[in-house]
């Protein structure tokens, strides 16, 4: 259901759907700030808009003065996309359903409304929040995934400043050095290396037609004969011990 709209503010408090609609339908360059979670955010927001989220902490902070509005944007290209516009556009901000500020004065957007002001900026807010423009204009929402330009900004921003996708990179395992393996006369390319430690010597054998083979011929080049001495010591120790074993049972 959507949110009543309420008529208590003047008309520089507030966007109208109908007025935000013209304007984004006009091509006029709007800083929208998404307050909702990035869940919310991620499931459907107005197009190129930007979500901030912030804990109680630096809520605190960007209260009491120690924190500005631009300190909380650490997306470089969200920060200087929005220094572009943020001082010489109006500034709209949006929660889930809000219509009137005064029932909620502690909330993270009455508090981001009051600091934009405080620094200058022209801010107001969107009657009714996403809910009543979603309903009203679906065609301007859109998924996360379906926008290029936006931008999760906060403290739980884990994603990449900067766009990844023209890297060097190929759809194959990477060249590698091959010292830790056998045939480093060669560049291999090794997809996994389960063991790199010097001291093993892996073994290449060679294939067999046959289903299956002998691999004692292949054992004296592969281990010393101290590490021989040592396997046969404790196969004779384990048989020794499983032979105390059963003689104690039986």
């Amino acid at each position: 259901m959507p949110c009543l709209e309420s008529g208590h503010f003047a008309m520089d408090d507030y966007f109208t759907p109908e007025g935000l609609t013209a304007q984004l339908k006009a091509g006029h360059e709007l800083p929208l700030l998404d307050c909702r979670s990035q869940c919310e955010f991620a499931r459907r927001h107005i197009i190129g808009a930007i979500n901030i989220t912030m804990p109680a902490l630096l809520q605190k902070r960007l209260k009491t003065g120690t924190l500005n509005v631009l300190g909380i944007i650490h997306n470089n290209d969200a920060k200087k996309r929005f220094k572009r516009y943020w001082k010489t556009h109006k500034v709209v901000l949006y929660d889930d359903c809000s219509t009137d500020l005064n029932e909620n004065p502690s909330s993270f957007l009455n508090l981001l409304l009051e600091k934009l002001r405080q620094e200058g900026c022209s801010a107001c807010y969107l009657l009714g929040g996403f809910s009543t423009f979603e309903q009203r204009y679906p065609e301007l929402s859109a998924f996360l995934d379906s926008e290029t330009d936006s931008t999760i900004i906060g403290l739980r921003n884990l994603s990449l400043s900067e766009d990844i996708s023209d890297c060097d990179s190929e759809n194959s395992p990477s060249d590698i050095s091959p010292l830790p393996v056998e045939g480093a006369q060669r560049k291999l390319i090794v997809a996994c290396v389960l063991s790199v430690i010097l001291s093993f010597l892996i073994a290449s054998l060679p294939p067999l037609s046959r289903s299956h083979s002998l691999l004692c011929s292949f054992l004296s080049s592969s281990f010393p004969a101290t590490t021989f001495l040592l396997i046969f010591f404790l196969l004779f120790v384990l048989s020794f011990i499983i032979l105390c074993i059963s003689l104690k049972f039986f």
